[in-house]
């Protein structure tokens, strides 16, 4: 604004000087006029008439250069697109306080959810048949749960509805105690697995066939009250895994994911089942539109949004997932199109150029199914936090004002050591995962809290949030460091204070929003990315969960007796 009224003080001086000029003629005029009518028998009203003629004709060009002026130093619909961002980025961070005015759940944290799979220990749905792996098997269909979790899954009676004929089975952890038409009860002692074995003829009429974890048979959420509980102090959920983002080959609305087929063959879960998480949560949604999705795809699924999406929520809106990464086909995909139109309208046109097409592409398709609504949703320009140049470029040629956030990673860990994964002595474990949190530490401190401060500045610059897309630990087994050292540090005092300071940095940056990656999840050969590393994990052995909720005095979703 203020180069705004710079500009203003600047056109009120020639406008000023205009109107001097135009006095100066209007007094010749006068004498003009008068010594013409001078000794002529016309009335005076004649000639004053004439000078009210030229005074309105000199006054209406003066407007005219004055209005020409005002629009080269003001552009309009700039200025009231980058108000509009401004009023969005105002709206975010509130927190929600239940009535003793306890941080419940936090606008200033968010989470990524894990990838649903047959061995996860999130235990996200009620019906634990969302997430089986299905095979075939002599005849049968073999449906594996809680595979390789070693026993981390609930206890208890399961109970198996379905509707038509069917053969049904349990094998593994699972015996049957009752059976009736409809409905088997399946006593589960977790160790290794849960199977089971379905036999159908197609004129059998099998529909509607569930598995129901203990105590779930009744209720109408379609999710584990566990699950729900522990994500509820997180203001915004980032479903890339839950969309398999990555590498993704989805192009038309008609191949997405259905309540019917989710979570099979290689499909993410139903924007159906993502919207009811957030709408139980009261909390903000984040989605990335896939790579290769047509117009049709991006528009389809901003309207249901627009008509699913609860009335308080928002929806941060992002295209793909590290476009930068060469990891990921995703990358590939704009570095060739990027080329190619090159080649063919012979242009000078990079992957940055292409991407940043593409984000406006889809931000203009939400920006339509959303005119009504224009703060609900958020444009997201995702960057990569190592390389803040990037950020430059894609902001500089998607435009102020056409985009409302800048994310970043917000990440510390070890470098990405490559050969195979060492073994270690037990005595050498626990010292080996405090030198690597050091280490993680001083990366942090001396790299990558500096990178934030730059990437802040560029969003300071365009007037829009600094946000993370994801973040926390990155310690990942391989080179010289062994799996069981990344395991040992998750668990760590140290661990709890580097998440603290990780947090720090990213909010003297100006950082509104941290969002970690992922939620829950063991550790594993490929990293310890869960913040609970099991749904029912005593919070007191989750350090990096507490570590985000004490930073942004969120209160616990339960009681934890005592801290080390």
């Amino acid at each position: 604004m203020k180069g705004y009224h710079v500009g203003r003080f600047k056109l009120g001086k020639r406008v000023l000087l205009a109107n001097f000029g135009v006095m100066v003629v209007l007094i010749i005029a006068v004498a003009l006029v008068w010594g013409q009518n001078a000794g002529q028998s016309g009335s005076d009203s004649e000639w004053i008439e004439n000078l009210r003629k030229m005074q309105e004709e000199q006054q209406v060009e003066t407007r005219k250069k004055e209005e020409i002026h005002e629009e080269q130093l003001f552009d309009v619909n700039s200025f009231e697109r980058e108000q509009a961002v401004l009023a969005k980025i105002r709206r975010l961070g509130l927190d929600k306080k239940n009535e003793q005015g306890s941080i419940v759940t936090s606008g200033k944290l968010g989470m990524n959810l894990s990838a649903v799979s047959f061995w996860g220990t999130a235990w996200a749905w009620a019906d634990i048949l969302t997430t089986a792996k299905w095979t075939d098997d002599r005849g049968w269909r073999k449906g594996e749960m809680f595979v390789d979790t070693k026993g981390r899954f609930p206890a208890g009676e399961y109970v198996c509805t379905w509707e038509g004929m069917a053969e049904i089975r349990f094998g593994g952890d699972g015996t049957i105690v009752s059976y009736e038409p409809g409905r088997i009860v399946v006593n589960v002692v977790p160790r290794k697995g849960l199977t089971i074995w379905v036999r159908s003829q197609p004129n059998d009429g099998l529909k509607n066939l569930k598995l129901w974890m203990p105590g779930t048979e009744k209720q109408t959420s379609p999710f584990f009250p566990l699950f729900v509980e522990r994500l509820k102090p997180f203001g915004t959920i980032r479903f890339m895994d839950w969309q398999l983002i990555n590498n993704s080959e989805l192009t038309s609305w008609q191949n997405r994911p259905t309540l019917e087929n989710q979570n099979q063959e290689g499909r993410g879960v139903a924007l159906e089942n993502m919207l009811a998480l957030v709408n139980e949560l009261g909390s903000d949604a984040w989605f990335c539109m896939p790579a290769k999705a047509d117009d049709d795809f991006v528009r389809q699924f901003a309207l249901m949004v627009k008509e699913r999406l609860h009335p308080d929520g928002k929806v941060y809106v992002e295209y793909s997932n590290e476009i930068w990464n060469g990891v990921f086909k995703q990358h590939t995909y704009v570095m060739n199109k990027a080329k190619n139109k090159a080649a063919k309208e012979g242009i000078k046109w990079d992957w940055l150029d292409e991407w940043a097409w593409e984000m406006k592409r889809i931000f203009s398709i939400w920006e339509d199914v959303f005119k009504d609504e224009p703060g609900r949703f958020i444009r997201v320009i995702a960057s990569q936090e190592m390389n803040p140049w990037i950020s430059e470029q894609l902001c500089t040629k998607i435009g102020k004002g056409n985009f409302d956030a800048l994310a970043t990673t917000a990440y510390f860990g070890n470098s990405h050591e490559r050969g195979p994964i060492p073994k270690v002595s037990e005595a050498e474990i626990l010292p080996r995962a405090k030198a690597m949190i050091r280490a993680g530490v001083m990366y942090l401190n001396e790299k990558r809290g500096p990178a934030r401060v730059k990437h802040g500045q560029v969003a300071k610059e365009y007037s829009v949030a600094y946000l993370t897309y994801e973040g926390g630990q990155h310690f990942t087994p391989g080179g010289n460091t062994a799996t069981s050292v990344v395991g040992m540090a998750q668990q760590l005092p140290e661990m709890y204070e580097a998440y603290l300071l990780n947090m720090k940095l990213l909010s003297q940056a100006g950082g509104q929003l941290f969002s970690a990656y992922y939620f829950c999840g063991p550790v594993t050969n490929f990293g310890a990315w869960g913040h609970i590393s099991y749904q029912n994990e005593p919070l007191l052995d989750a350090p990096k969960y507490r570590a985000m909720l004490d930073f942004y005095d969120v209160k616990y979703p339960e009681p934890v007796l005592s801290m080390p």
